[in-house]
């Protein structure tokens, strides 16, 4: 499997985040609901009120009545925590079922009042779910469809006539009306979107402002770290030089481990300050014609005690032997990145090769392949192969030290150097990083 270093994951949600989630997105259609059935209230009052008005007592009716004590209920029930999801059904098929009523009645699918019926998938997009919402739109458009198919069939029932006055009032408050309920939904959830947004930029500029602190704080403790870390390296080499014919065996490897541990906290410590500089933008590129296969050489060279101890053959292979590669790049970062790749290597090798291949692509790009015979990386450990102070997990259970920092400090030089690095691994047969580096080449011809 092949991962690039910077690519985007997509994590699954925790079982918190989705509790949080539901829990807001709950609260946020509590409101919207209690705010719908308000405004639904309202119209249903000014209605009711208007017909007993002028058609009298009797006009206001059991259906008037009944919307009502429905409307009125689900504000009741929504106070008290009952699922916004019955709640939200309820009010929306008693805003529907009456415009659905009025339009059979009244011109059928030449109804004015047949345009309010378009808030209805929309509210149940927004207040239930995208389920419901389809269904909803499949629901009026069965209805729509009904209409002209007894409008096709002649039937004279759906007619009930309106005087011309009353039409245009009806068409016009039906056209208002739904224009209004459309556009509330839209600054109801634009509202949303920018409370969210300021929330999501304020969050940014506090995890900011903690990774500011913990860069600085980083910084300082690695320059505090040094001093007596060189004391401690320093004065060990010196026992360790001057006193090695009296020290017994046991002593003289005790302090052989102290010297070893010292040297592997010293690494620790640069890199972290190496880590903390790159974040702060404290360091300053070297960019210029760069011998990279003499590089590699050097490079290779510091670790041939190492390969040699753990019998690994560590190998240059190049398109020419005798062909000098060079390249406009910063020699020294570049030196750092294939140092930590071949450290790595070597560490989680045991038997086999580590192979350093140097070459160039058509479009001139420089490619250089490690290879390693080792224990491979697992799929799932891939993705967080780069993340600071992260480790495999069978790594992390073995017996190989490491503070996971190498790799996370090798893709910010990386990105320094405007290069690009993938990883191709097989559990139990071997990893292939590889370093492409941008700049065109130019090739010299080396000495004979």
């Amino acid at each position: 499997m092949t991962q690039p270093f910077n690519s985007g994951v997509r994590q699954k949600p925790t079982d918190a985040q989705k509790s949080q989630y539901r829990k807001v997105v709950g609260s946020n259609r509590r409101r919207l609901i209690e705010r719908t059935a308000v405004a639904w209230l309202i119209i249903q009052l000014l209605v009711f009120c208007g017909r007993v008005w002028l058609l009298g007592v009797e006009a206001g009716g059991l259906i008037s009545v009944g919307g009502l004590i429905i409307t009125l209920s689900v504000i009741v029930a929504s106070r008290r925590q009952v699922s916004t999801r019955v709640l939200s059904l309820v009010l929306l098929f008693s805003i529907a079922l009456p415009i659905m009523a009025l339009s059979y009645a009244y011109g059928g699918i030449h109804s004015p009042f047949l345009i309010l019926l378009l808030f209805f998938p929309v509210a149940t997009f927004m207040m239930v779910s995208r389920l419901m919402g389809w269904w909803a739109t499949l629901f009026v458009c069965c209805f729509f469809v009904g209409l002209s198919a007894l409008e096709l069939m002649a039937s004279t029932s759906l007619n009930t006539a309106l005087t011309p006055f009353m039409e245009v009032i009806v068409r016009c408050v039906s056209f208002v009306l739904a224009i209004v309920c459309i556009s509330g939904a839209g600054w109801y959830y634009s509202r949303m979107f920018d409370k969210m947004y300021l929330s999501i930029k304020k969050s940014n500029e506090e995890l900011h402002r903690v990774a500011e602190y913990k860069t600085q704080f980083l910084a300082n403790m690695s320059h505090e770290f040094r001093t007596p870390l060189n004391a401690i390296i320093g004065f060990s080499r010196r026992l360790q030089r001057n006193l090695k014919p009296v020290l017994s065996e046991k002593d003289a490897k005790g302090l052989a481990a102290v010297l070893r541990n010292g040297e592997m906290m010293q690494v620790l410590v640069n890199e972290v300050l190496e880590m903390a500089n790159i974040e702060t933008g404290d360091v300053e590129l070297d960019i210029r014609e760069t011998e990279v296969s003499a590089v590699i050489r050097t490079v290779l060279e510091a670790f041939t005690k190492d390969a040699r101890e753990k019998k690994l053959d560590l190998t240059l292979v190049s398109p020419n032997d005798r062909t000098e590669v060079w390249c406009s790049t910063d020699g020294e970062k570049l030196g750092q990145i294939l140092t930590n790749l071949i450290s790595n290597a070597i560490k989680y090798t045991d038997e086999g090769s580590v192979i350093v291949t140097l070459d160039r692509t058509l479009e001139e790009e420089l490619v250089i392949v490690i290879t390693d015979s080792g224990s491979g990386i697992a799929d799932e450990d891939l993705p967080r192969l780069f993340d600071q102070f992260s480790r495999a997990r069978k790594v992390e259970r073995s017996s190989i030290l490491g503070a996971g920092l190498g790799l996370a400090l090798t893709a910010e030089l990386v990105k320094l150097l405007q290069a690009q690095i993938f990883v191709k691994s097989e559990v139990g047969v071997g990893s292939v990083f590889t370093v492409v580096l941008p700049s065109k080449l130019s090739l010299r011809a080396g000495a004979e």
